[in-house]
């Protein structure tokens, strides 16, 4: 009889002797070998074993080194420029130095701002990848401008090829904003954007501070974004609780001038 054990498709080819060779499927063996009965039941095992694996678990455990780890966050810090009254945000080491030192590139100092982003590479699953345009000097800007909408990217690129000039399809990652409702997930903050309206020397500013958006939009500045608040992208930094303080009397019979401990 034949067994059902472990068994593949196979077709019988007819040998000189009279007999079958068996021809498995998918190039496993050739049309001219005869295993022996024992050979040929240990290998169909494995195969069986192999699938048996796969579909249970999905995919083999790669080795530690070939798994892919979430690179750590980077600062994406803010500079002012007091007579442009301009803001500028980057998370590139060698611009921030070059900001920094203030020798070639001068009147960039920083505001104390920065958010936190994943670096351009490698690719964060998941993530959503920034993309920078320049303000073409020519076309009287002189700014940089952000978004991590790949749908917003392609349409500056097509509307603005003049007056936008591509710099990256992505400079850094950030965890992508809800639409449309414009939310950020937990363990994130929210990142706001506001342009410079009326002013024609266009200029963009990105916090994740509810406090300097509001005084943003008294000086004038437009939202722009998703939801209500408007949110552009999602910073991967944890929301820090706001400490909760209470005082407490340290004797029951205070004097006058001394000390609050």
């Amino acid at each position: 009889g034949t067994s059902t054990l472990c068994a593949l498709p196979y077709s019988p080819v007819p040998s000189s002797a009279g007999g079958a060779n068996i021809a498995f499927v998918e190039g496993m063996m050739t049309p001219t070998r005869r295993p022996r009965p024992f050979a040929r039941l240990a290998r169909c095992c494995r195969q069986f074993a192999l699938a048996a694996l796969v579909s249970t678990f999905g995919l083999l455990a790669l080795p530690a080194a070939a798994q892919q780890t979430t690179p750590a966050t980077i600062d994406a810090v803010e500079f002012y420029h007091a007579t442009l009254d301009h803001y500028f945000v980057t998370a590139d080491p060698t611009e921030i130095g070059l900001l920094d030192d203030g020798t070639k590139i001068q009147g960039w100092k920083r505001t104390g701002n920065s958010f936190k982003v994943w670096p351009a590479t490698p690719t964060v699953p998941g993530a959503a990848p920034v993309c920078r345009f320049y303000g073409n000097p020519a076309r009287g800007l002189d700014s940089h401008f952000y978004s991590a909408s790949t749908v917003e990217c392609d349409e500056v690129k097509a509307k603005f090829p003049d007056e936008w000039l591509l710099e990256a399809d992505i400079v850094f990652q950030v965890t992508p904003v809800s639409l449309p409702d414009g939310t950020c997930p937990a363990g994130t903050k929210a990142v706001q954007r506001t342009l410079n309206t009326p002013r024609s020397d266009v200029n963009h500013r990105y916090t994740t501070d509810p406090v300097v958006q509001s005084s943003m939009v008294q000086k004038g500045y437009t939202e722009e974004g998703y939801g209500k608040p408007p949110v552009v992208m999602c910073s991967p930094e944890p929301v820090t609780a706001t400490p909760v303080c209470s005082v407490s009397a340290s004797s029951i019979n205070p004097v006058a001038a001394t000390p609050v401990t």
